[in-house]
């Protein structure tokens, strides 16, 4: 897959009250995921125990939809999920300190041009 194969991840994110007024307008479709907040990172992170399939297996977001493949930086290599230990040397600080302490990977989804935080 090409660097050009993935879409660049844009800066405007849901805020926590944007977040939870979406999931009213557009019920999530496949159980487990849930919408928290830490400080003011908003986030949807999906709880095993509370789901049926497995989101880095089935590569699905909370809307059942397919996560595309994403980049943050242009000489990024498009990825669905970044485990916790970057590929990247310079990409450590990407998965943020307030991220759930149980999360092993990050994805991102968007909804009318804004981007979601997905942690599994």
């Amino acid at each position: 897959m090409s660097k050009l194969s993935g879409i660049m991840v844009g800066s405007d994110f849901y805020s926590y009250k944007e977040l939870k007024q979406l999931i009213i307008d557009f019920p999530m479709q496949v159980n487990g995921w849930i919408c928290d907040v830490n400080k003011t990172h908003m986030y949807l992170y999906y709880e095993k125990a509370f789901g049926l399939s497995d989101p880095l297996l089935t590569l699905r977001d909370p809307w059942n939809r397919s996560i595309r493949p994403w980049i943050y930086y242009t000489d990024d290599n498009p990825t669905v999920w970044q485990n916790r230990k970057a590929e990247h040397p310079s990409r450590n600080a990407m998965f943020m300190p307030t991220a759930p302490s149980k999360a092993v990977a990050y994805a991102y989804t968007s909804i009318n041009d804004k981007w979601i935080f997905l942690y599994v």
